[in-house]
């Protein structure tokens, strides 16, 4: 029988993933340009490539309050809460992100960092780096957005029992990660929160 294809690294952009965001360098805990990009020592990022916004500045649609059905929670982080949804425009499951509120209103610098972490991943276009589908704002003005939802397990659980023959296999697997983080260190873009936790493996051909 053919041999099933080798599980793929991927990395999403939700809680699950990282509580602050994948890609959210700090360099000032007010500055939301800086908390999502960072230059080599202390040279002033390069944003040109990225549509970024700034505190107080949300340029944002509004969300169809029918389009989708929430589901299962995923995950929950620091800012933000992760659940399963399913996109009635399109007839298929995504990965919803969103604000958190139940601890208070969030700040400006938080809602502008989550805007800039959704347009940062979206314009990362790599196997490697989990697709942006939509970014708005909620009925309550605070921004979401939705993404591929992954199927498979974390690289902790694959390595989880593994002798030292099974973690080696995995090896290819560690090389699809750093050819994915020298990607996003071409972009000038640097994960905060890279650990097996945090790395999903999909099989190649997977529904998405």
């Amino acid at each position: 029988m053919p041999k099933p294809p080798e599980p793929k690294p991927t990395f999403a952009t939700d809680e699950t993933v990282s509580p602050d965001g994948p890609l959210a360098p700090r360099r000032h805990d007010t500055d939301p340009l800086g908390d999502t990009l960072a230059g080599e020592g202390h040279a002033t990022p390069d944003t040109s490539q990225f549509a970024l916004v700034s505190e107080g500045e949300l340029p944002l649609s509004l969300e169809d309050p029918d389009r989708y059905l929430e589901q299962d929670e995923l995950g929950v982080g620091g800012i933000g809460r992760v659940i399963e949804a399913f996109d009635r425009h399109l007839a298929r499951e995504v990965a919803l992100k969103m604000l958190r509120n139940d601890h208070g209103a969030p700040s400006p610098v938080s809602m502008a960092r989550f805007i800039n972490e959704a347009r940062i991943t979206g314009a990362l276009e790599h196997p490697g780096v989990v697709p942006v589908y939509e970014l708005g704002a909620r009925a309550d003005g605070l921004p979401y957005y939705t993404m591929r939802k992954i199927r498979g397990q974390t690289l902790a659980d694959a390595m989880a029992g593994q002798d030292l023959m099974g973690r080696l296999r995995l090896l290819p697997r560690f090389i699809d990660i750093c050819q994915t983080m020298a990607y996003a260190h071409a972009h000038q873009v640097i994960h905060r929160d890279l650990k097996p936790e945090n790395i999903m493996l999909i099989r190649d051909g997977a529904h998405p």
